[in-house]
């Protein structure tokens, strides 16, 4: 089960992981434990999100087009799909936690729930930071990928004359 800890959409052992976090969910009785679990598995999908992102960007980057073409079209689908996993992931999160922080508060645990919001704001902005750096690369790619046909216009041209 360990090995499939680092495992993203699309391989093998991420069915193991995804069973793993379902269990750890079940696991989780107390409020806090719960909330911790849920933030937890968010940052992991916004973590694939990340790492697959990555893996295009690299992929789209590489000199051999006819190669990298399967690769890449295997690669924006599951990126796209990693992506709507990682938003669905951490709004459900948000939701469940934001319930465990006011079950807390209402039991008169303020600290514990206090805690517990902490953690929703940093998962709030860990997603955030993730998205934003997502925009950011895709803006640097397709402008590379304009570059690129632009110079290849330009140099047809120039052969053209």
């Amino acid at each position: 089960m360990v090995a499939a800890n680092g495992s993203v959409p699309g391989e093998k052992l991420y069915g193991v992981k995804k069973l793993k976090e379902k269990i750890e969910l079940q696991l989780a009785l107390s409020p806090e434990a719960r909330a911790e679990a849920y933030a937890k598995h968010s940052q992991a999908r916004l973590a694939e999100y990340a790492e697959l992102r990555s893996r295009l960007n690299t992929a789209m980057s590489t000199d051999n087009e006819q190669t990298n073409s399967e690769k890449e079209t295997v690669l924006t689908q599951l990126t796209l799909e990693s992506k709507q996993e990682a938003d669905l992931s951490v709004s459900t999160s948000l939701a469940a936690m934001a319930e465990i922080a006011a079950e807390l508060r209402q039991d008169g645990e303020t600290e514990t729930a206090a805690e517990v919001e902490q953690a929703m704001m940093v998962l709030n902005q860990t997603s955030f930071q993730t998205s934003a750096s997502a925009e950011t690369n895709n803006d640097y790619y397709e402008s590379s990928l304009e570059l690129d046909v632009q110079s290849e216009s330009s140099a047809q041209g120039s052969v053209n004359l």
